[in-house]
């Protein structure tokens, strides 16, 4: 799957800025607020399954992905903005959605089998990620690629 993501044409897809930003702020929203809630309501650990399967399903088949339907038709019909089309390689995206949804692979397994703390350290580790990739616009997988 981790060659697959990496494969892609430089420059030929156009690339949804938007997009990505709006994924990134899922991330932390749903990941910090399902962690809020799972400390009190136990069954809400099923957040860290759920957005594992939400990234690695939109890394599949990129219609599917939630951020490209709210960056495409949510957004101009809130007049809040639209997509961002740039020109450039979408392999490094694709490769930091999979990079994110197989660390989250680990998390939900281990919140399945009953050890919350260290679900959802990889969960926190995903959160701080997402935040500095927001913050600062830019993927830190395509820096380590």
């Amino acid at each position: 799957m981790v060659a697959w993501a990496r494969a892609g044409t430089a420059g030929v897809t156009p690339v949804d800025r938007t997009a990505a930003r709006v994924q990134r702020a899922l991330v932390m929203v749903v990941l910090a607020g399902g962690w809020a809630l799972a400390r009190s309501f136990p069954r809400f650990d099923l957040v860290l399954p759920a957005m594992a399967v939400v990234l690695l399903a939109a890394t599949v088949h990129p219609a599917l992905s939630l951020p490209r339907l709210i960056s495409g038709r949510l957004l101009p019909l809130l007049r809040l903005g639209g997509p961002s089309l740039r020109s450039e390689d979408p392999a490094p995206h694709r490769l930091g959605d999979v990079a994110t949804g197989l660390l989250l692979v680990p998390a939900s397994l281990l919140a399945v089998l009953g050890v919350p703390p260290a679900a959802w350290s990889l969960g926190w580790a995903v959160i701080v990620v997402a935040l500095v990739e927001f913050t600062f616009d830019i993927s830190l997988v395509a820096l380590l690629a």
